[in-house]
């Protein structure tokens, strides 16, 4: 840093952002930003959750644990404002074999030795950012919770809520209507759930869908699976011995990093950038061709930068 007089000094931590190098000795190291109120909120965090952070490590926590308590205790992986109804579901059964919580799915027993491995997850606020890839991944990823327990997964359901979709004739001339990006949600969760299970070979028997304003811009995406297994089966997400090696498979953490998880702890408003007032650039055509046979074999189409949502097939 260049002080107004012409004369140079050495770089100090209050020269720098948070997240700034400081070059000390040859080496890089990195700053951390001071935990304020702010800094707090913008984790998803209450005053009352960072209260009790404090209590448990007995002291202020630092960024990156900052980071760690904000996943961990997010909606995704947490379920806190559900888990107490959640917790008024009867769980205990002689036919149970892995139970509510246990392990990535629940397992129950059907007789003749078999079982059933079941599961169901809601990705609502991805689906509301990206309905296609939303849905899509939501449904991925209880596919994974089933054959993890070392079943075959072999048929899908799902439960959605969308905002209105008819209105008046006028609306859909209206690039600002509500009722576009109720269609565009809709289409786009629909498309997303049946490309991934047709992907697996997994049929989606069934299903619900309710439309009401309550949902606008803010849909409820709810996906089940089923999957079968023999009692000797069962797997578990437990290793024991020494020596065991571990790997790791899958691409890289996202651009989001660490607040994927923790966006599902924020609350979709006429405000936010997904609001059902937002511009949706692909509505009209989406909703047209969202059921058309693509004309490449790439599906879903590239995304659309500017848009973040994906582009109708030409």
């Amino acid at each position: 840093m260049r002080p107004s007089d012409g004369a140079t000094r050495k770089a100090t931590r209050k020269d720098l952002k948070p997240g700034r190098r400081l070059r000390q000795g040859g080496k890089h190291k990195m700053t951390e930003p001071v935990i304020t109120p702010e800094l707090v909120a913008q984790h998803n965090l209450t005053p009352e959750e960072y209260e009790k952070i404090q209590g448990i490590l007995g002291r202020e926590p630092s960024y990156t644990e900052l980071g760690v308590f904000s996943v961990m205790w997010s909606e995704h992986c947490s379920y806190k404002s559900t888990r107490p109804l959640l917790k008024t579901f009867p769980v205990k059964s002689p036919r149970i074999l892995v139970g509510a919580g246990e392990e990535n799915a629940g397992v129950l027993d059907i007789g003749d030795g078999l079982a059933i491995a079941f599961k169901i997850e809601s990705h609502n606020h991805p689906s509301a950012v990206e309905p296609f890839q939303g849905a899509a991944t939501g449904l991925g990823g209880i596919l994974r919770d089933i054959f993890t327990m070392g079943a075959r997964p072999v048929c899908a359901m799902d439960s959605l809520r969308f905002g209105p979709i008819t209105d008046e004739p006028s609306a859909i001339r209206n690039p600002q209507s509500a009722i576009l990006g109720n269609r565009r949600l809709f289409a786009g969760v629909v498309s997303g759930v049946a490309h991934y299970g047709n992907c697996f070979g997994i049929p989606t028997l069934a299903g619900e869908v309710y439309f009401d304003k309550s949902y606008e811009g803010n849909p409820l995406v709810n996906v089940f699976c089923l999957g079968v297994l023999r009692h000797a089966q069962i797997a578990r997400g437990a290793a024991r011995g020494l020596g065991n090696p571990v790997f790791y498979v899958g691409p890289a953490t996202g651009r989001d990093g660490l607040a994927g998880a923790a966006f599902a702890s924020q609350d979709l408003t006429e405000a936010s950038p997904t609001g059902s007032a937002a511009p949706c650039k692909w509505a009209i055509l989406s909703w047209k061709n969202s059921f058309a046979k693509p004309a490449s074999n790439s599906w879903p189409p590239a995304p659309s930068p500017a848009s973040r949502t994906w582009a109708p097939p030409a």
